[in-house]
């Protein structure tokens, strides 16, 4: 009585490795896909002239600071030149003012000299001295102001 009886037994084991990472050398200019297996990948690059409007955009504005530049050049100039004159104007005015005032106080001392004696008159000489070296100096503080 024996009948014939079988026995069999089997494993598959499969492995699949899959890496999403790539190492790039050298410039990497251009583009790198990875970890798409199995997939439809459509890359469209376009420009649309966007390089040119940079690069045109970059040229304007230089042009536009180069302009500004020497345009505050020039003003700067102008200002400079209107200092200087009018610095020189009120130097001299400063100083045919003080000329003015010395030369009136000594008219004053020369006739206060001839109406009264000796020490009087040395001492009103001082007087009048200390006086025009004041007025002198206020009238050339004033003329800077």
């Amino acid at each position: 009585m024996g009948g014939k009886s079988s026995s069999s037994n089997s494993t598959t084991t499969n492995y699949k490795t899959t890496s999403g990472s790539v190492g790039i050398d050298g410039d990497n200019n251009g583009y790198v896909l990875a970890g798409v297996e199995n997939s439809s990948v459509k890359v469209n690059v376009t420009d649309g002239g966007s390089v040119k409007a940079a690069l045109a955009a970059m040229t304007d504005a230089n042009s536009n600071v180069t302009s500004m530049a020497k345009t505050m050049v020039a003003a700067n100039t102008d200002v400079s030149k209107y200092a200087i004159d009018a610095s020189s104007d009120l130097g001299t005015k400063a100083l045919v003012n003080a000329q003015q005032a010395t030369t009136d106080a000594m008219d004053i001392m020369k006739n206060l000299s001839l109406n009264s004696d000796a020490g009087t008159a040395q001492e009103m000489t001082k007087y009048f001295m200390f006086g025009a070296v004041a007025i002198a100096v206020a009238v050339a503080v004033r003329g800077k102001l």
